[in-house]
């Protein structure tokens, strides 16, 4: 049997029996999806002088609405919105700290993801860093 036939039927058969996709290959792909998006915003925002109102105002800035549907979901779920974006202005001229202010979220279910993705307005993405419990939120309740 060829080598390559022979990896595709592998392939399928993992497929098949239902092996799942990393989570650090999940991770890959949400990070690069709230990338495109961040991406989409800053080109909105280059063109119209304005951040976008909406996740939907995006949409021109996509080759198809397929692309934009798939940025728009969440690869681990495939659920829409996958984000939550928040207007951090009218525009850039509003930002005091581009690099420390978010504008999209990762939500599942339309919560934040604890540690979930987040989107900056100086486009750079990043998991959201949890800060650590004040001795209040470990003590058990009583």
């Amino acid at each position: 049997m060829r080598p390559c036939l022979a990896f595709l039927m592998v392939m399928l058969l993992l497929v098949l029996a239902g092996c799942d996709v990393s989570q650090e290959e999940m991770g890959r792909r949400t990070r690069a999806r709230a990338v495109r998006l961040c991406n989409a915003i800053q080109r909105y925002h280059d063109r119209q002088l304005r951040y976008p109102k909406t996740l939907e105002d995006l949409k021109p800035y996509f080759k198809s609405d397929e692309e934009f549907k798939i940025a728009m979901s969440h690869p681990r779920t495939g659920a829409m919105p996958a984000w939550e974006f928040v207007r951090p202005g009218e525009s850039i001229f509003d930002v005091e700290k581009p690099k420390a202010t978010p504008m999209l979220y990762e939500i599942i279910g339309g919560k934040r993801v604890a540690g979930g993705y987040i989107g900056y307005v100086d486009t750079h993405v990043e998991p959201e860093l949890t800060p650590a419990l004040t001795e209040e939120e470990l003590a058990l309740p009583e």
